[in-house]
């Protein structure tokens, strides 16, 4: 396209309209050409970062290439800003002194904005959470991270509703990331409660027989099942597993819990509610003490 352009300019260049014509002519050649490697160079450098980033040991790393990209972004559209007032024979002194005016209005009036954009980078830097991370926040929300831009966070939640958090909120919010750690598996706990008299043997039987053919759940590390407490009306016991996504959870909660309550009816083990016995003593004479659910 450059060459085109070139051979364009000089064709033009040998018709003689007038200096204001092939200058006019001349400035939309040169327009043209600085667009078309404009984006060009944006995509070479999108390609580049992402080759250095699969690099093990490289100097960019996957969670910093969008604070590179946005940063040469930038720098490529002033230069191609300058290039198209040099074109069009536009002093860019003027123009400059004009922009660190505006510049320190904007940057005024827009404090709350430039606050994300600097969180967003040190959260790039840092890399508390990535793309595709499912993670949960001090204020309740919990989802996958979809996109981490200089502004804001994008999370899209199970419900499939995207919530777009400011990133000074994300920078300052306590953040429990579900898919960190050594792995992506995440262990989940389902709470079970038998009555009084159950034969625990025959409960964690029962129990690891669900987790153990259910699909969802990991092999390795294998399910187990704890004695937590005894409650006011049950037997409280912890059924752990593992699964290999944090998306997962509630559909093996489901699937285990639905399993169970059929396997208990099977095997005669009940599940209790909550229930008082009260002791009731007579005041006069002939009265007997009794007692009810």
């Amino acid at each position: 396209m450059t060459i085109l352009a070139l051979g364009i300019g000089i064709s033009f260049g040998q018709l003689r309209l007038g200096n204001e014509a092939t200058q006019r002519v001349e400035s939309i050649l040169q327009t043209f050409v600085v667009i078309i490697w404009l984006f060009f160079s944006v995509r070479f450098s999108k390609s580049l970062l992402d080759a250095l980033a699969r690099r093990r040991g490289g100097l960019i790393q996957p969670q910093t290439v969008p604070i590179f990209r946005n940063f040469l972004t930038l720098v490529l559209f002033g230069v191609a800003s300058y290039l198209l007032l040099v074109s069009w024979e536009v002093d860019p002194t003027a123009w400059l002194a004009s922009a660190s005016i505006l510049g320190v209005v904007f940057g005024i009036a827009a404090k709350d904005s430039i606050a994300n954009i600097f969180a967003g980078v040190f959260l790039l830097a840092d890399g508390p959470y990535k793309v595709g991370d499912y993670v949960n926040l001090e204020s309740g929300e919990r989802g996958m991270v979809t996109a981490i831009g200089l502004r804001s966070t994008r999370l899209l939640t199970r419900a499939d509703i995207e919530v777009v958090v400011p990133n000074s909120v994300m920078a300052a919010t306590k953040i429990v990331n579900e898919t960190g750690g050594r792995w992506a598996r995440r262990r989940i706990r389902i709470p079970i409660g038998v009555a009084f008299g159950s034969n625990l043997d025959d409960v964690r039987t029962v129990l690891m027989s669900v987790a153990e053919n259910n699909d969802l759940v990991c092999k390795d590390p294998e399910p187990r099942v704890r004695f937590r407490r005894l409650g006011e009306s049950s037997i409280d016991l912890e059924l752990l597993v593992w699964i290999e996504e944090p998306e997962l959870r509630g559909q093996t909660i489901d699937a285990i819990v639905v399993e169970t309550v059929q396997r208990f009816g099977e095997n005669g083990i009940q599940i209790p509610y909550p229930q008082r016995v009260v002791h009731m003593t007579g005041g006069g004479p002939g009265e007997t003490g009794a007692s009810g659910n």
